[in-house]
């Protein structure tokens, strides 16, 4: 192991020491690791990588059912952000970002502020899109059910309504929605029936919303 590489390991530990998250997936500090995106990270990333994945993650779902009151609302008026919900069933697509040793502590630092808002961390099983690639373990972060930001099962209409009108420190929650809905689009030979019933459905209900208010 490099210096570089002592040192990136020494300061994660510590990160494991204060995030009983880490304590409890036994990451091998050494060898780096993958960040699964689902959401904001499919368009916005704002740390290093070294490389990139698409592919998918069984039993899971795509929900804008976490409440954001740090990025894309407030206390008073919590926008909407998508986070995760077990689905038997289902095949979720997304991109996997590989973290190197050297730069674990900058990159959880950046994420764990930028995901702080209800999220934790949890491990999943990744299949690249690449056929020749074999499944990997990568982490995300996920608002699970009981956690303080999440809202729970709403209709599309009552989170289209929420999503037209809110604004939060990082811009109205529409951005968010289109950022998601573009990327969803532009990959649509990839994703499943699910995020076209959900996500895409949203963003043409919230497409009415904002066509009438001008009117």
């Amino acid at each position: 192991m490099t210096d570089v590489e002592k040192t990136a390991d020494l300061n994660f530990k510590r990160i494991i020491n204060q995030n009983e998250d880490f304590q409890q997936l036994n990451i091998e500090v050494n060898k780096g690791l993958w960040i699964f995106g689902y959401g904001s990270l499919l368009w916005k990333v704002n740390f290093e990588y070294e490389k990139d994945l698409f592919g998918t993650i069984k039993g899971f779902a795509r929900r804008f059912w976490q409440e954001s009151t740090d990025h894309r609302g407030t206390t008073q008026f919590p926008g909407r952000v998508v986070t995760l919900v077990p689905r038997e069933d289902n095949v979720l697509w997304g991109r996997a970002f590989y973290i190197p040793p050297a730069s674990v502590k900058e990159t959880m630092d950046t994420l764990n502020f930028r995901e702080k808002g209800g999220y934790s961390l949890t491990k999943v099983l990744f299949q690249p899109d690449n056929a020749n690639l074999k499944e990997m373990d990568v982490f995300l972060y996920m608002g699970s059910k009981g956690n303080p930001n999440y809202a729970g099962e709403e209709t599309l209409d009552n989170v289209a309504a929420r999503i037209a009108k809110a604004v939060g420190p990082s811009g109205p929650n529409v951005d968010y929605l289109y950022n998601l809905a573009s990327v969803l689009e532009q990959y649509r030979d990839m994703i499943g029936e699910d995020d076209r019933e959900h996500t895409l459905a949203l963003k043409k209900k919230v497409d009415v919303i904002l066509l009438n208010n001008k009117v």
